[in-house]
C-alpha cells in the first residue's frame, strides 16, 4: 500500500470519521471498550506508529452518522446497484469488489441472514449465512488502507462523497436487496421456476406493490439466480395483475412456501414488511391498478423499428423509449413542411412526450442518448444548435424561436430629421425555428407552471397547436410564428405523483403530451456490444427519409388507410372519462402526426395502412400508459376522496350521510351529489336504495365497482397490419 496507516487514519479523522487501530490482517480491535474509543489528531502517532496495521472506523454516531452496507455474498454484490441508492463511496477487495457501500444516515444495525444456515459457534470461521448487513452505531468496519485476513488489500472502488439518505429509504432498500438475494440463493430448479415467479408476483401484488415494482423485483431475483427464462418470469407480474383485476384467483405466499421453503418465504415477507398485511385476493390493491402497457409489434415498423431492433440487444433501455424519442428527434429535424390537414388545423411532425419511469431503473436518459447519437451523426449542426433545455417560462421558450423585431425610427440627414420614418431591425431573431426541448427533470416544468403569472402552459399549447405564440410582457414583447418545437420530458413515478395536482390543474396543456411508461428492459452488467453494430445502412435510409421529407407538403391517406381511419376514429374520440379522458383528449391529432412520421420515414408522401397501423399501435401504448399512470383518478379531488373512501368501506358501502361525515359535514350536498354522479358516469361507483328500521324513506348507499378490469377497445385491424408490416420489414 502506498499510504502509511498514520496518513490514512489522519485523512479519515479529517473527514469526520473516528479511526481505530486494529492489528494487521485482522478485523478485531483486540481491546475492551473499543466502541467508546476517541482519538485526537495529535494522538494518532501513538496508535499508528509505522508498524503494519489495519485501520478500522467506528460507525454511526462517532463518525457523523456513517453507515456501512456490508454485502457478504456474490448475489448481494450483483444486486446492490439495482436496489441501493447511489453513493460515491464504495470499497472492497479483489475477490469481492464493491462489497461495502457507505452512506450518512440515522439508523440502527440490522443483519439479514439465510435462515437455512446455522450461525457457526466459532466466529473465526465466518458467517456463511450472512447476506447483507446494515452496520451503524456500536460497530466498526475495516477500511481501505488495511489488509484483509486473506492477505488481499482493501481498496477504494469509488472514493468520492457519501450520499446522505433518509433512514427509512436506506432500510427499505437494504431489505429488498436482502430479500432478492435470499430468493436468488434458494430459487427452485427448472420445472418449478415459473410457478415460483407466479406465486411471488401474487404475494407482492396483493401486498400493495405496483406491477412495475413487482416485475423489477422478480427480474432482479432471476438475474442473480442465473434463470435463463428471466423475460418470461417478468411477464408473470402483468399476467397475475390481469387475473387479480378481473376478480380471478392467483397463487401467492402459501404456494411459494411449498415450492421453496416456508422459512425462506417467512423471512422474505418479514424483511419486506408483508407479513399479515396483504389484502385479500378479491380486494387486492392491485385490482385497482391498470396493468403495465404492452407495445404491439406493429409499432416497430420501418426505419424506426429497425433502429430499435439494432440497439435493443445492446442496451438496457426500454424499446418504447428508444422508439418514441427516435420519432420525436426525426420529426423535429425534418422541420415544418410535411403536414396533415384536419378540418382547419394543420398537424406538423413535432411531438411532445413525457417518459415516466423509476430513477435510473427507467433508463429514460439511456434511450435518449442512443437516439440522439444517431441524429448527431446525421446532422451535427441540428444536434448542436436546435436541442436545448431549462424550460421554465413562456417568455424563455418563445425567445429561443423568436421572430425578428422591427421598429420604426425617424430617418435623419446631416443630423436633421427628414420627416420620413424608416424600418430598422433591432433583433435579428432566430432563423432556424426548429427546437427540441429536452427536460431530464420534467417535474420542475410542472412546478414552474404553477407560479403566479407564469405563461408556460399557454405558450406550450400554442406551439403544439399552431407554432405561433407571443409574450405579453410590456417592456419586452416577443413573438414567434411558424415555430417547430418538440419536447421530450423525463420524470419519475414518485415525482409525478407529487405533481398530480399540477397535472390536473393544467390539463389544457398536458393533453398535448404523449405519456409513456418506461422501465429497464434487461440487465447488462458489462454493457452491450453496440460498437460492433453497423449503423451505416440505417443512416443511409434515414438520410434518404430526411431528404424526401423536405420535398413533402400536405399529406393524405390512401384509400385503404382512409377506411382504416374511419373505423378507428370513433374509438379515438370517445370511451375515456375522468383525468384519463382529459390527458388523452388529443388522440386523433396524435395518431395523425404519428402516421405521418411513419410514412415519411418510409419515403412516402401518402399515409398507407401499415403507417396508420403503426401509429395506432403506438398510440394504444401511450393511452395504456396514461391509464397506468393516472389510474382511475377523475380529475376532481372530491370525487377521488370519495372513491378512496368507498374502496376502504369494501362491501359495506357508504350512505350519503357517511360520505358527508367524511368531510366533517363541511361540503354541501350539491357538490357531493355532483362528485357521485361523475363516479357513476365513469363506471367507478354505483348506488342502491335500501330500507332500514329507523328510516321512513329509503337510504341511498354507494359502493365501489369491483371486478371489472379496464381494457380499452383493441383496433381490429392491427394484427392484420402487423402481419403485412413484418413482411415489409424482412
Amino acid at each position: 500500500m502506498d499510504a502509511k496507516p498514520l496518513d490514512v487514519a489522519r485523512n479519515y479523522l479529517r473527514r469526520g470519521w473516528m479511526p481505530i487501530p486494529v492489528p494487521s490482517k485482522s478485523k478485531n480491535p483486540g481491546f475492551r471498550g473499543w466502541q467508546q474509543f476517541v482519538i485526537k489528531e495529535t494522538d494518532l502517532p501513538v496508535y499508528f506508529n509505522g508498524q503494519p496495521q489495519n485501520i478500522g472506523v467506528l460507525l454511526g454516531e462517532p463518525s457523523s452518522g456513517l453507515v456501512d452496507v456490508d454485502l457478504d455474498c456474490h448475489a448481494a454484490v450483483t444486486l446492490a446497484p439495482i436496489f441501493l441508492p447511489h453513493t460515491s463511496a464504495v470499497f472492497g477487495r479483489n475477490s469481492r469488489r464493491r462489497s461495502h457501500w457507505l452512506y450518512y444516515s440515522n439508523l440502527t444495525t440490522r443483519k439479514f441472514r439465510d435462515p437455512l444456515i446455522e450461525q457457526p459457534a466459532d466466529k473465526t470461521e465466518g458467517d456463511k449465512a450472512m447476506l447483507v448487513e446494515l452496520r451503524s452505531s456500536g460497530g466498526q468496519t475495516i477500511f481501505p488502507g488495511s489488509v484483509h485476513e486473506s492477505g488481499e488489500a482493501i481498496t477504494w472502488d469509488e472514493a468520492g462523497d457519501l450520499a446522505r439518505v433518509e433512514s427509512k429509504e436506506l432500510a427499505s432498500a437494504a431489505a429488498r436487496l436482502a430479500a432478492a438475494t435470499l430468493l436468488a440463493r434458494r430459487w427452485p430448479p427448472e420445472g418449478s421456476r415459473q410457478d415460483a415467479a407466479l406465486a411471488l408476483a401474487g404475494g407482492l401484488l396483493r401486498g400493495g406493490w405496483s406491477e412495475d415494482e413487482t416485475a423489477h423485483f422478480i427480474e432482479a431475483t432471476c438475474v442473480a439466480a442465473g434463470d435463463e427464462e428471466t423475460r418470461s418470469r417478468i411477464q408473470t407480474a402483468c399476467y397475475t395483475l390481469r387475473k387479480l383485476s378481473a376478480g380471478a384467483s392467483a397463487t401467492g405466499w402459501p404456494t411459494l412456501a411449498k415450492i421453496i421453503d416456508p422459512r425462506i418465504v417467512d423471512k422474505v415477507r418479514e424483511w419486506l414488511d408483508l407479513r399479515g398485511n396483504e389484502a385479500p385476493e378479491h380486494t387486492s390493491e392491485a385490482a385497482n391498478q391498470s396493468a403495465w402497457p404492452e407495445l404491439h409489434p406493429a409499432a416497430l415498423y420501418g426505419v424506426a423499428g429497425d433502429f430499435v431492433r439494432l440497439v435493443e440487444p445492446h442496451s438496457e433501455a426500454d424499446p418504447v423509449a428508444l422508439l418514441v424519442q427516435f420519432l420525436i428527434a426525426f420529426g423535429n429535424l425534418v422541420g415544418r413542411g410535411a403536414h396533415f390537414v384536419a378540418e382547419a388545423d394543420k398537424h406538423f411532425t413535432n411531438l411532445f412526450a413525457v417518459l415516466v419511469g423509476g430513477t435510473g431503473t427507467g433508463r429514460k436518459g439511456t434511450a435518449w442518448g442512443q437516439a440522439k447519437r444517431i441524429f448527431e451523426a446525421l446532422d451535427e449542426a441540428w444536434a448542436r444548435e436546435c436541442i436545448a433545455g431549462g424550460m421554465s417560462s413562456g417568455e424563455g421558450l418563445i425567445y429561443n424561436v423568436r421572430d425578428a423585431v422591427h421598429s420604426t425610427k425617424p430617418i435623419k440627414a446631416d443630423g436633421h430629421a427628414t420627416g420620413v420614418d424608416g424600418v430598422v431591425i433591432t433583433d435579428k431573431g432566430v432563423e432556424d425555428k426548429r427546437l427540441l426541448v429536452f427536460e431530464s427533470e420534467f417535474a420542475s416544468v410542472l412546478r414552474a407552471q404553477g407560479r403566479e403569472g407564469n405563461t408556460l402552459s399557454m405558450v406550450i399549447r400554442n406551439l403544439w397547436d399552431t407554432g405561433d405564440a407571443r409574450s405579453m410582457v410590456k417592456n419586452s414583447p416577443t413573438r414567434t410564428t411558424g415555430a417547430h418545437v418538440s419536447i421530450i420530458g423525463h420524470i419519475t413515478k414518485d415525482e409525478l405523483r407529487a405533481c398530480l395536482d399540477a397535472v390536473e390543474s393544467v390539463n389544457g396543456y398536458v393533453n398535448r403530451f404523449l405519456w409513456v411508461c418506461t422501465r429497464r428492459s434487461k440487465f447488462l452488467p458489462r454493457g452491450g456490444q453496440l460498437s460492433t453494430v453497423d449503423f451505416a445502412p440505417l443512416l443511409r435510409r434515414l438520410r434518404e427519409s430526411v431528404d424526401h421529407t423536405r420535398e413533402v407538403g400536405e399529406m393524405s391517406f390512401d384509400e385503404a388507410a382512409g377506411a382504416m381511419w374511419d373505423a378507428a376514429y370513433v374509438g379515438l374520440e370517445t370511451g375515456r372519462t375522468g383525468l384519463l379522458g382529459k390527458v388523452t383528449q388529443r388522440a386523433s391529432p396524435y395518431v395523425l402526426r404519428l402516421s405521418c412520421l411513419y410514412a415519411l420515414l418510409d419515403c412516402a408522401g401518402t399515409v398507407r395502412r401499415e403507417h396508420l397501423g403503426a401509429a395506432l399501435a403506438l398510440w394504444k401504448y401511450c393511452e395504456d400508459s396514461a391509464r397506468y399512470i393516472f389510474g382511475e383518478r377523475t380529475g376532481d379531488r372530491l370525487a377521488d376522496d370519495i372513491l378512496n373512501a368507498l374502496r376502504g368501506a369494501e362491501g359495506d358501502g357508504l350512505t350519503r350521510t357517511d360520505i358527508s361525515n367524511l368531510f366533517g359535514r363541511n361540503v354541501n350536498a350539491g357538490r357531493i351529489g355532483g362528485a357521485l354522479a361523475s363516479l357513476a358516469e365513469a363506471g367507478l361507483a354505483y348506488s342502491r336504495s335500501e330500507r332500514t328500521e329507523h328510516s321512513k324513506r329509503p337510504v341511498e348507499r354507494w359502493f365501489v365497482t369491483v371486478g371489472q378490469a379496464i381494457t380499452p377497445d383493441e383496433f381490429n385491424e392491427i394484427n392484420e397490419v402487423n402481419n403485412e408490416a413484418s413482411g415489409l420489414n424482412s
